[in-house]
C-alpha cells in the first residue's frame, strides 16, 4: 500500500561497523574513579538498532552525548559537546581492536579553527574499552585525553 513506510538497507560495512559499537551496550566505569557514576559510560542501542546513543559521564555537569549512524559504507558519530558544539566524526579506519573516528565538519564550529573535538579511537578488548579523544584549535591538537574503562558487572 502506498502509506506503508519503506525502509532502507544499510550498507553491509556500515552495519558491520555499528555492530561493534552495539557490542558496546551497557554501562562501563571508570578505571580512575570506578565509585564515581558520575565518570562512567553508557552505549544504548535506539531507532530500532539503525543507532546507538553513548551517554559520556551520566548525571554530571560534564554529561555529553555520542550519537553513531549509519552514512554510506561507514558510520558516522555526532559528539553533542560540553562546550557547545557538534562536531562530527567519520570511522576512518578500524582493525580487530580499535576504531578511530575523524573530524569531517559540524554544527556550531564556523572554521576548523575554532575549538572542537577532532578526533577519537576506541579501542576494545574484551571488557576493557579506552577512548582517546583529540581537541584542535587554530588548525592543530590542543589537547589529548584517554579515557579507560571495564564493563560494569550485571
Amino acid at each position: 500500500a502506498e502509506n506503508e513506510m519503506k525502509f532502507v538497507p544499510i550498507d553491509p560495512k556500515a552495519s558491520a561497523a555499528l555492530d561493534r559499537v552495539k557490542s558496546l551496550a551497557g554501562t562501563w566505569v571508570s578505571d580512575a574513579a570506578p565509585n564515581d557514576p558520575g565518570k562512567s559510560i553508557v552505549f544504548h542501542p535506539t531507532s530500532g538498532g539503525t543507532a546507538v546513543v553513548e551517554t559520556m559521564f551520566p548525571g554530571s555537569a560534564s554529561e555529553m552525548v555520542n550519537l553513531y549512524t549509519a552514512d554510506g559504507n561507514s558510520i558516522i558519530l555526532t559528539h553533542y559537546c560540553a562546550m557547545g558544539n557538534q562536531p562530527r566524526m567519520k570511522l576512518e579506519a578500524a582493525n580487530g581492536k580499535a576504531m578511530r573516528f575523524e573530524y569531517v565538519g559540524g554544527d556550531n564550529i564556523k572554521s576548523r579553527d575554532d575549538m572542537h573535538m577532532d578526533s577519537v579511537t576506541y579501542t576494545i578488548d574484551g571488557d576493557r574499552l579506552s577512548e582517546e579523544w583529540s581537541s584542535c584549535a587554530d588548525g592543530k591538537t590542543v589537547d589529548h585525553v584517554v579515557f579507560a574503562f571495564h564493563r560494569a558487572a550485571k
